[in-house]
C-alpha cells in the first residue's frame, strides 16, 4: 500500500514512518509533505497513493486547501491535535480521525480496515472494467 504522509512537525512524521514500518515493511510512504503546496503539487504531478495520513496544520494553513486537490477516492485518515476540525474533515473522504499522539494498536487496525476497503473497490472497479469490455 502506498501512504502519503502530510505532517509538518518532523517528530510527529517520524513517529508515523517508524509506526507504519512496524506494522508492515512493504508500505510505500511518500513524504511527509510539510506545506499545502507541496501537496498540492503532488497531487498536480498525477502521482497516486491508495491512502494518505494528514495533519489539519500545516505550516502555511490548513491541509483540507490541499485536499481539494487529492483523487476523491483516495481514503484520509486525519491525524491531528485538534478535535475541532472534526466535522470539516469528513466533508472529505475522511477514513477516520485520530487524535495525537497516535498509538500503534489504533493505527494498526485503521491501516487493516483501510487496506480492505481499498482491496475492496480495487475487486468492484476490476469487475466493473470487465463486464464494460
Amino acid at each position: 500500500m502506498k501512504i502519503l504522509i502530510l505532517e509538518d512537525e518532523q517528530r510527529n512524521a517520524m513517529r508515523l514512518i517508524r509506526l507504519l514500518n512496524d506494522i508492515d515493511t512493504t508500505f510505500i510512504i511518500e513524504g511527509p509533505l510539510t506545506n499545502i503546496k507541496e501537496a498540492v503539487d503532488f497531487f498536480q504531478s498525477g502521482k497516486t497513493t491508495d491512502l494518505i495520513l494528514a495533519d489539519i496544520r500545516l505550516t502555511d494553513g490548513l491541509s483540507f486547501e490541499a485536499l481539494k486537490y487529492a483523487p476523491a477516492t483516495v481514503p484520509i485518515i486525519f491525524t491531528t491535535a485538534y478535535d475541532e476540525y472534526a466535522v470539516q474533515a469528513f466533508k472529505f473522504n475522511s477514513f477516520d480521525y485520530l487524535l495525537k499522539p497516535v498509538s500503534f494498536p489504533r493505527l494498526e487496525s485503521l491501516l487493516t480496515r483501510a487496506a480492505e476497503e481499498i482491496s475492496r473497490e480495487e475487486a468492484y472497479h476490476a469487475g466493473l472494467e470487465k463486464w464494460l469490455t
